[in-house]
């Protein structure tokens, strides 16, 4: 046999053994990301200790959802729920339980919204709906709570079959005094682009992204000091569907880029 010959089925073979290796590789990290995320609901369904799932949600919040599992939305959200009451039509978190509820309002925007951008059509979405409406009814006042927009723009999706409803009572959301610390503005930030996305694919009211979307996209985007560099590409993002355009994931180089 030809030298040539023997040196090119020898790379061949490291090719494919090489191919066959990142494989196995990629299914190895998968299966410990999904093992991760059940460990993560699991947690959260079982545990009474506040620190750990302080810890649990830092560490929700903080990491990308692949594999996700929709029952992480509703984890986040009984988690929530389990801290508010709504007494005379006014919202009130249980005392002692403020930065658990503010933990879980942020966990369950991201779950929420990550859902929505990846199965629009998951039943998970409207079930979660009917019990935050049924939770917060339309009258609810959310003016002394600690994380107000976080509320209102879960509000505002949750209502996404009552335009009516989306405009009337104290639900309007305005970002002028809205000065969040970075880690939840990273995750409003990259919720909002999801949400538009979903809106804008389910056609619900709206041909392009809704308006107060875009408002928080001006008012991050002209501080005086800029944002975290992942808010402004979710800002960044938001105009791109807005006009039509989808951002493109590149995943070599690990970035988001918009063909204009």
């Amino acid at each position: 046999m030809p030298i040539w010959l023997i040196m090119d089925t020898c790379k061949a073979i490291v090719w494919l053994l090489d191919i066959l290796f990142h494989q196995s590789e990629q299914r190895s990290e998968q299966q410990k990301a999904l093992l991760d995320l059940h460990c993560i609901s699991w947690t959260l369904r079982t545990s009474l200790d506040e620190p750990v799932l302080l810890s649990t949600l830092s560490y929700l919040v903080a990491r990308k959802l692949h594999n996700f599992d929709p029952i992480l939305v509703v984890d986040c959200s009984n988690l929530l729920f389990g801290c508010i009451k709504v007494v005379d039509d006014k919202a009130m978190i249980t005392r002692g339980m403020e930065r658990l509820a503010t933990a879980a309002s942020m966990c369950y925007l991201q779950t929420l919204s990550h859902l929505m951008a990846t199965n629009p059509g998951s039943r998970v979405i409207e079930d979660t709906f009917r019990t935050f409406t049924k939770a917060f009814p339309p009258s609810t006042d959310l003016n002394e709570f600690p994380f107000p927009h976080i509320l209102r723009i879960l509000n505002w999706v949750s209502r996404y079959d009552d335009l009516n409803q989306r405009l009337e009572g104290p639900w309007e959301i305005e970002w002028e005094s809205y000065k969040p610390p970075s880690n939840e503005h990273i995750t409003v930030a990259h919720a909002l682009a999801n949400i538009t996305r979903f809106e804008i694919r389910r056609g619900t009211h709206y041909a392009a992204g809704p308006r107060w979307i875009l408002n928080f996209v001006l008012h991050s985007l002209s501080r005086s000091t800029l944002p975290p560099a992942s808010v402004v590409i979710d800002c960044l993002s938001i105009v791109a569907l807005d006009l039509g355009r989808d951002p493109l994931v590149i995943g070599a180089l690990g970035e988001r880029w918009v063909r204009i």
